[in-house]
């Protein structure tokens, strides 16, 4: 359950962001455009540094 809350939330961030999930990926760079779409849809984990590194180079997010 805990995934699937993570995947909705990014989802939800990602939509209000109005960004496409190649963009919240830096075009597979970080992680595949595949593999992101299973953790939006709590199919497939995302590690913290993974999660962390993404929003704060590409976003400017910051998380504490």
């Amino acid at each position: 359950m805990k995934n699937k809350s993570i995947g909705a939330e990014l989802k939800r961030l990602r939509k209000s962001l109005g960004l496409m999930q190649a963009e919240m990926t830096l075009d597979g760079k970080i992680i595949s455009v595949g593999q992101y779409s299973k953790v939006e849809n709590g199919i497939h984990e995302i590690g913290i540094d993974t999660l962390l590194i993404n929003c704060r180079r590409k976003h400017g997010i910051s998380i504490p």
